[in-house]
């Protein structure tokens, strides 16, 4: 199964940088957007946003 994983490792690494784990990349992007569009634009550093695909076993 892939999963996607949507993080911004700008101030944080690790779990506190996971915004959200999600099923489709669709799903991640829409994700990615609002956080954006959500978040103070001088807060966000695009080199440390960015989403992850992962294979995992059910």
């Amino acid at each position: 199964m892939r999963i996607f994983i949507v993080m911004d490792t700008t101030e944080n690494t690790g779990r506190e940088s996971i915004i959200g784990v999600f099923e489709s990349l669709a799903k991640a992007k829409t994700a990615l957007a609002d956080y954006v569009l959500n978040t103070e634009n001088d807060t966000i550093e695009p080199a440390y946003v960015d989403i992850v695909r992962f294979e995992v076993e059910e």
